[in-house]
Formats: structure tokens, C-alpha cells, sequence
């Protein structure tokens, strides 16, 4: 995965991640960034559950030497509810995802739309629109700046405020090699909004987050 090195930030990192999807009895199930999780109901149309998940969304003051004195953000661990709904070739998501690592990362909601389209017996193309929404901890932690980060940084105290973070299109490209084997490819683009995008930390509105996977299916 290639993404901004922290939110708000204009410069990239590079980060090695699993790609896995394990399911057992269609009750547990480990996926990606969600080492555990429970289905309440998974069918078809439905799904929805409850997960630990791991956010790996972090600011390391190597990151930014001007930011270096209002310190760092650590990545945590959420309890995430989710739900889903398919109709056709759209499925309808939501979740909310709740800072439980004790970083004051507080709560994130987010809500999108997903077309998926086949193309022949090989190809699966899905894209659409969504939105996440940052409670005022999460917007303080990451674009806020209180008082003692201004006096020792010399950027302008901040009050970030809850509302939305962030509206993003999505796109993936699923290849099927073979049987086994699938090739991902995916594309997030997305635009800060309200105190995310206007406090002193935010460097560039615009966040774009490429990742590339290679799975084997048994």
C-alpha cells in the first residue's frame, strides 16, 4: 500500500500489508486490517458483525520536522461495528469504528456505495462514492493544535471540530489469473473536509491511497 504518510500530509510511505480473507462456519472471520471478527448475519444480501480492527493511521514526528513539537500519533486498535446491503450489482456500507487502544483517536464513521461489474469470465471492475465522518477527539488528535503543541511549535492554536473528515471515490480492479490465484488493484482518492482540511497541520487536501495484492484462494 502506497498512501499519505499521515492524514493531511502531502508526502507518501510505503507499507507491506496482509491480504487475507478467512472465514470459518460463515460466523468468524479474519480480514486485512480486522484480526477478528463475528458475523451476526452474513448472507448474500446482508451482512453485518462486530471486529477488532487495526488502524494503522499514525504520525511519527520524523514524519514532518515542522510538526515534530506538537509530537506524534500512534497507531490503535477499534472496535468496529459494520453493516451491509446488496442489491443487484450495489452493495449499501456502513460502519462505525471506536478507538479502544486508549491513543484518543475517537470515533469514525463511514458510509459508501459500491458498483461492481464483471467484465467476461476474468475481469471484476467495482467502483463508487463514500464519506467518513470524524467525532472532535479523532479531529483534535490528527488536525488540532491545543495550546502547549502552539507555544511549543509556533503554530496557531486549532480547535478541530466533529464533522466530516473526508469524501472519497474508490475503484478496484479484481483479475482472476487463474482458479487460485486473483491480482487486486485499488484506488481511494480523497478530498479533506471542514476542520480537517483548514487547520495548520493539513499540508494537502487531497489524499490518494494505492494498494496492490496477490492472493491464492483454497
Amino acid at each position: 500500500m502506497v498512501g499519505p504518510k499521515y492524514p493531511g500530509s502531502n508526502s507518501m510511505r510505503f507499507q507491506p500489508i496482509p491480504a487475507i480473507d478467512i472465514e470459518y462456519k460463515n460466523l468468524l472471520f479474519a480480514k486485512q486490517d480486522m484480526p477478528l471478527g463475528v458475523y451476526f448475519i452474513n448472507t448474500p444480501v446482508w451482512s453485518a458483525g462486530l471486529a477488532v480492527q487495526y488502524d494503522n493511521t499514525q504520525r511519527r514526528p520524523s514524519d514532518n520536522p515542522a510538526l515534530a513539537a506538537i509530537g506524534g500519533v500512534d497507531s490503535t486498535y477499534r472496535a468496529k461495528l459494520f453493516g451491509s446491503y446488496t442489491l443487484s450489482a450495489l452493495t449499501f456500507s456502513t460502519s462505525a469504528a471506536q478507538d479502544i487502544g486508549g491513543h484518543s483517536e475517537g470515533l469514525l464513521i463511514d458510509a459508501n456505495v459500491i458498483g461492481t461489474l464483471p467484465l467476461g469470465s476474468k475481469w471484476y471492475l467495482s467502483a463508487g462514492p463514500g464519506t467518513t465522518w470524524g467525532n472532535s477527539q479523532y479531529q483534535n488528535t490528527f488536525f488540532g493544535v491545543n495550546q502547549a503543541q502552539s507555544a511549543a511549535s509556533g503554530l496557531p492554536q486549532y480547535q478541530a471540530h466533529a464533522g466530516l473528515r473526508d469524501i472519497y471515490l474508490s475503484f478496484e480492479a479484481d483479475y482472476l489469473i487463474t482458479k487460485h490465484w486473483t491480482a487486486t488493484a485499488t484506488v481511494k482518492i480523497a478530498q479533506l473536509q471542514s476542520s480537517a482540511a483548514h487547520g495548520p497541520v493539513t499540508q494537502s487536501r487531497q489524499q490518494t491511497t494505492t494498494t496492490a495484492a496477490l492472493s491464492y484462494t483454497f
